[in-house]
Order: C-alpha cells, then structure tokens, then sequence
C-alpha cells in the first residue's frame, strides 16, 4: 500500500476458523434456530454460545424431556444462508 507505515511483518493473513458443533466437534454442522425460551430449557448456560449440530440438539432433547418442550413451544427452523444443510 502506497505511504503506508506498517511493518509487513506485524500483517496477519486471513485464518479460516471453521464452526464446530460445542458437543461433538463435527465442522459446519447445519444451522438451525429455536425460539429463545426452548434453547434457554435445553441448553446449560455455561454452552448458550456454543453452536450445536442437528443430531447433537435432537439427542440432547430426547434425553431430556423426549422433546416435550419444543413440541409445546417450537423445536428447530434451518438457516438458509450457504451453510451447512440449510
């Protein structure tokens, strides 16, 4: 770049940091959203950052209520953006 004063040393190059599901590690799980309220039931706090794949969320709803829950207040919508299988 014409004047800059940077070293070209101290320049990163782009890093590619895959998505991860937070459970089971597998690399850009399909996307999903569920209301608030049915992630906030299912999910512990210390994870509600986490991204969680398909088979990983229908898992951890059937071992907790067998999906009770959701069934009552929304279970998963995908994401149709480029990503995964939505």
């Amino acid at each position: 770049m014409a004047g800059c004063t940077c070293k070209r040393s101290l320049r990163q190059k782009h890093i590619h940091w895959p998505l991860t599901c937070g459970r089971c590690g597998v690399w850009w799980p399909g996307l999903f959203m569920v209301p608030d309220r049915v992630w906030e039931y299912y999910i512990p706090k210390q994870h509600r950052r986490d991204v969680i794949c398909p088979d990983c969320w229908a898992h951890i709803v059937d071992v907790a209520d067998g999906g009770a829950y959701q069934a009552k207040f929304g279970g998963p919508q995908p994401i149709l953006n480029g990503f995964g299988e939505g």
